[in-house]
């Protein structure tokens, strides 16, 4: 069962990718700090935790994008693999190019208004990221319609947190360690304020995100802004 201290079972791991990351924020990825962060043992043995961050990483995420409003036709797929760092850059970037923008005519000026708001949009894939359940070797699902995103995690909410806790900002991450090193290199503000902001960027267009929790997982969906029946 995955735990982040536990020894992984795969020592044969590159931390290549992630290394660059630190690296581009002016952080040494030295052997120390691979202890401190929990990415290595006393021994410099990987943990579950640096299997997360490595190369190797066995956990996906898929992008299925459906024609109109149902999941009947399928326009495109992808797939995204390696360094869940990798990952996540790698799904925004696919998320901007699906990202479409209108035109509104604002106080006399043209503004263009991106379907999703990237904040919105970006907070909610950082979450799934951090928060799921790595016990289970499924994909982090997100489905895209015409009317809104559909971002489906593995693993439902922390024991004892509910769906009122997270919207009132309470956090209780369930990779302490991920969500430290996260916000170590500055990718959230590790005090729970994420949710919060995407409802009260959904307020100034009159819409409402949905956060829906089952026994094992954990939805967020986001409606398209600019969607008209």
């Amino acid at each position: 069962m995955f735990n982040e201290n536990n020894i992984c079972s795969n020592q044969d791991l590159n931390l290549i990718y992630v290394s660059k990351i630190f690296w581009e924020n002016h952080i040494n990825f030295t052997i120390t700090l691979c202890q401190e962060l929990g990415l290595t043992d006393k021994d410099r043995h990987y943990t579950d935790l640096a299997l997360l961050l490595s190369d190797e990483c066995p956990y996906t995420i898929e992008c299925l994008i459906f024609e109109g409003n149902s999941n009947i036709t399928l326009k495109d797929r992808k797939e995204f693999t390696g360094s869940i760092f990798k990952q996540l850059e790698d799904v925004l970037e696919y998320m901007k190019q699906i990202n479409r923008t209108k035109s509104r005519i604002i106080n006399h000026k043209r503004i263009d208004i991106p379907d999703y708001p990237e904040f919105a949009l970006r907070e909610a894939i950082l979450n799934t990221i951090i928060h799921r359940n790595y016990t289970f070797s499924g994909s982090i699902l997100i489905y895209v319609f015409d009317s809104k995103i559909e971002i489906d995690s593995i693993g439902s909410l922390v024991s004892g947190i509910t769906i009122n806790d997270i919207m009132a900002g309470v956090s209780e991450p369930r990779n302490k360690n991920l969500a430290n090193i996260f916000s170590k290199l500055n990718y959230v503000s590790n005090c729970g304020i994420g949710i919060r902001k995407i409802i009260d960027i959904y307020n100034e267009f009159n819409l409402k995100p949905e956060f829906l929790a089952t026994e094992k997982t954990f939805k967020v969906i986001l409606p398209n802004v600019n969607y008209k029946n």
